[in-house]
């Protein structure tokens, strides 16, 4: 596994309604060598519920997942 180029570093804070179009935009560049780092900071809202959804629906791998959300998805 290659080390990306670039981090991006998105801190993730009650941002629900916006957070999807924030991902959406990320991976719509056309530089891709990166890693996309979303880092909840205990959102009252479903910030951490969205942002666990999107990236299972990009295929990716969730690890801890129960430990990130602190319930089941």
């Amino acid at each position: 596994m290659e080390i990306p180029q670039i981090s991006i570093v998105v801190p993730v804070y009650n941002v629900e309604k916006y957070l999807e179009r924030c991902i959406d935009s990320i991976l719509a560049q056309t530089f891709t060598d990166f890693e996309l780092l979303l880092i909840n900071d205990g959102s009252k809202d479903s910030s951490a519920i969205s942002m666990l959804r999107k990236i299972h629906v990009l295929g990716c791998f969730i690890k801890k997942m129960r430990e990130l959300v602190g319930r089941e998805i």
